[in-house]
């Protein structure tokens, strides 16, 4: 098999598989051929249509594994597809997705000790993969509704609750895009790509939030959480790293300026976990 053909091949079949809506694109008038064309996909994958024309024509050599990648998420590549595709272009296989990562023992009692303030600790794909008593009150409802491992990104855009949960969704939603793309381009194929894939194939708002390029670092920041039962609470947050935890955050909120609503929320959420515990 001449790699070369197939990749060519290959990627003018996926093309044409993808049609503008799903890529957050206007259908624009008559189309000569199906999906998308070259300058579309480069103009997505944030690089020059000349280049991506010697991508699928298999002459870019050196082509790196960040463009691949950012070209497979937007012609929503399946796993499958994006290692046949790093296959054909001769590069190594992508890192295996990893399960979220988990937390030292002794950053868990830590977290555990501070029990007037709301803790959880992200993973650079934003699951959720630790927290305290009143951090695990305070985003109750994203790890309820999870079926699996709970995620800020996929209950920000594949959850409808998530819509007042955020008193601002919006300026979140944008936030949370900005964070999947610097991880994506800092560990291509790692964990945080899987959660890219699946939400560009299912979410149009994170497919336009996607495509502005938009790149951010969680350190710090105020959320707005209308809470079931604390009530709306403004939050003031600071992540900071775990040392050898593999992109592990940790992350406390306290109330804005002691806001008073706030500091009332956090205390009626605190009672509420100490009887949820049976303590």
């Amino acid at each position: 098999m001449d790699s070369t053909v197939e990749l060519r091949e290959f990627l003018m079949s996926r093309r044409a598989k993808v049609s503008p809506a799903q890529v957050g694109l206007p259908a624009g008038g008559r189309r000569r051929v199906a999906g998308l064309r070259r300058q579309e996909v480069a103009t997505l994958a944030g690089v020059s249509p000349d280049y991506y024309l010697q991508i699928e024509r298999g002459r870019a050599p050196g082509v790196s594994a960040e463009v691949l990648g950012s070209i497979a998420r937007v012609l929503l590549l399946d796993d499958t597809e994006l290692d046949y595709l790093f296959e054909l272009a001769g590069l190594p296989p992508r890192r295996a997705e990893s399960s979220p990562s988990t937390v030292p023992t002794m950053v868990q009692s830590m977290i555990d000790s501070m029990a007037t303030m709301p803790v959880i600790v992200l993973d650079p794909a934003l699951h959720i993969v630790a927290g305290n008593r009143l951090g695990n009150a305070l985003y109750a409802e994203v790890i309820e509704r999870s079926p699996h491992v709970p995620n800020l990104a996929r209950f920000v855009f594949r959850d409808e609750a998530a819509r007042q949960f955020y008193a601002e969704w919006s300026a979140m939603a944008d936030h949370a895009v900005s964070l999947l793309r610097a991880e994506t381009a800092r560990l291509p194929g790692g964990p945080a790509d899987a959660v890219v894939s699946e939400l560009m194939t299912t979410s149009p708002d994170f497919a336009a939030r996607w495509h502005t390029h938009d790149v951010a670092r969680h350190e710090v920041g105020i959320k707005v959480i209308n809470h079931p039962s604390a009530g709306q609470l403004r939050l003031a947050y600071q992540g900071l790293d775990i040392p050898g935890g593999q992109g592990l955050r940790v992350f406390g909120y306290t109330a804005v300026a002691d806001d008073a609503d706030t500091v009332a929320g956090l205390s009626r959420l605190a009672t509420d976990a100490l009887e949820i515990a049976g303590l």
